[in-house]
């Protein structure tokens, strides 16, 4: 996938993922609260 790339005034963002989550159960408990 290609990174994403935001611009917002002074700030600047990019980000890239592989598309491997490694702690999937405690984002899915941050989800549910």
């Amino acid at each position: 996938a290609q990174p994403v790339f935001k611009t917002d005034g002074a700030y600047s963002l990019a980000l890239g993922h592989n598309g491997n989550l490694v702690n999937t159960h405690d984002l899915a408990a941050r989800v549910v609260k």
